[in-house]
């Protein structure tokens, strides 16, 4: 959802709010709860509101709006581990196995391509995801590497077929043979 200046501020404030209405609606069994039940009601109910759309919008967010994202993170962190708002969240982020958002949005779109280019659907990203090898008229060294298309302007690079297959070149070649699950597993470990 596109707001007037062709930005994601709307839906990023939209999507925060209504995150933040399922934090707020946990706290009254902030004390019921051990450590390990909210970390996963909190992974489950609240932080998947903000992961769903981030490989399809995730570079073209403002970095305002990243950390706003990132904000929210930390205070469903500082639920889960009962912090103080003054409390750094970095050591809480680790032992949760946690990525700042950022990360997370680069894993989740190199896992987007990959899953792309092992199950070959939704076609519509298929083809927006070309080798060099079947856009070029040589022969080089890098046809097995995604294409990126020649971009002029920051805001080219920022979109889905520049981003993903710009990320998933830079990965070694021992992620990309991977199957789906270990796939999703081994990006994290990569990013930390």
């Amino acid at each position: 959802m596109l707001d007037s200046g062709l930005t994601f501020t709307d839906h990023v404030t939209y999507v925060i709010q209504r995150a933040l209405g399922r934090l707020r609606g946990l706290y009254r069994y902030k004390t019921l709860l051990p450590e390990i039940a909210k970390l996963r009601v909190v992974q489950s109910l609240i932080l998947s509101v903000l992961y769903y759309c981030f490989p399809a919008f995730g570079n073209s967010v403002s970095g305002e709006d990243m950390e706003r994202m990132q904000k929210f993170q930390n205070a469903a962190l500082r639920f889960v581990y009962n912090l103080r708002r003054r409390d750094h969240v970095s050591a809480s982020r680790d032992a949760a196995n946690m990525l700042p958002m950022k990360t997370v949005c680069r894993a989740l779109t190199c896992c987007l391509v990959h899953r792309v280019l092992t199950l070959g659907e939704p076609q519509y990203l298929v083809d927006r995801l070309p080798s060099r090898g079947e856009v070029a008229l040589r022969i080089t060294r890098q046809e097995s590497q995604l294409h990126f298309p020649r971009v002029r302007l920051e805001i080219g690079r920022k979109g889905f077929s520049y981003f993903g297959p710009k990320l998933y070149n830079d990965l070694p070649c021992s992620l990309k043979t991977l199957s789906i699950n270990s796939f999703k597993c081994k990006i994290c470990e990569y990013f930390k």
